[in-house]
């Protein structure tokens, strides 16, 4: 039994529909996958800027316990004095660190509008 030219037309028409859906399925699953992607990278982004606080927190209450420090000997400003030198150094490298990041942040347009 023939298919007849408007059966044809029909069953073409449904043939292009599935086509269609199917690329779009396909296209939707790989955009899943760049935004499973993105946010895997956010979290790990999210992991690593916690633990730097965190160090940074420890280290505050540190610098907190030495300001008790009285008639420290010559020793110990030496020490004091490598220790206000290595923190200089500290907030330096963080300062790049956050500048960096808000200018890479910034030129993709995932900033938080302020």
């Amino acid at each position: 039994m023939a298919i007849n030219v408007l059966q044809k037309e029909k069953l073409q028409v449904v043939v292009d529909k599935v086509k269609n859906s199917s690329f779009e399925e396909k296209r939707n699953i790989f955009s899943q996958v760049q935004v499973d992607y993105f946010l895997d990278k956010i979290l790990e982004l999210k992991k690593v800027l916690s633990h730097k606080a965190d160090k940074l927190n420890n280290l505050s209450k540190e610098y907190d316990e030495l300001i008790w420090f009285t008639n420290p000997s010559e020793g110990e400003l030496r020490l004091l004095n490598e220790l206000v030198a290595s923190s200089k150094d500290l907030r330096s490298s963080v300062i790049k660190t956050y500048i960096l990041l808000n200018n890479t942040l910034g030129k993709r347009g995932l900033q938080k509008k302020k």
